[in-house]
């Protein structure tokens, strides 16, 4: 029994490689996986339509905004053609960390920045957005209405199958940072 416990033993032992610390000279030691996490890399504005939480508040890349989460209201819409307002108004609000992503990129140039985007689009029968503007107001930030501007650009709606637009003339974005 005590010759077949031993046999068992070597047989482990040799099918589990040595039993000694140093390493094999036929084998080099197989290095063991890195346990710091890779850096992840920023989000793109297509993922974000997905995001449910703000893309800076990942680990901040340099340059970021990391500051404390900024406040993006939609205030009032005002919708005019085949689109009711609360349609339009619930297409608008799942895109919200689209602006948040542009106000938090243009805050960590400007950490002051603050006040009330206006949007306006036409939504074709078809979905897809077009004839977009945005006016910045008082913030006097070109880069902040160009980015929402180039969001808005890949927004997708509902399809209207009667072939009517649907004119946004305004979309108020209220940016703050509480």
């Amino acid at each position: 029994m005590v010759r077949i416990a031993s046999l068992l033993m070597v047989m482990l032992v040799m099918a589990c490689g040595r039993s000694d610390a140093s390493p094999s000279p036929s084998r080099s030691p197989t290095p063991s996986p890195s346990l710091s996490p890779s850096p992840s890399p920023s989000p793109t504005l297509g993922e974000l339509a997905t995001n449910t939480t703000s893309p800076m508040h990942t680990p901040a890349s340099p340059g970021a905004y990391v500051g404390p989460r900024p406040s993006v209201r939609i205030g009032d819409l005002q919708v005019s053609g085949a689109m009711s307002g609360a349609a339009v108004r619930g297409g608008v609000a799942r895109k919200v960390n689209y602006v948040r992503y542009c106000y938090e990129r243009e805050l960590a140039n400007n950490p002051l920045l603050q006040g009330t985007a206006l949007l306006s689009f036409v939504i074709n029968a078809d979905g897809s957005v077009h004839d977009i503007h945005v006016d910045v107001g008082d913030m006097s930030w070109p880069a902040l209405g160009e980015c929402i501007a180039s969001a808005a650009q890949h927004w997708e709606f509902p399809i209207n199958p009667g072939g009517e637009v649907t004119t946004v003339s305004a979309v108020p974005y209220e940016l703050s940072q509480h």
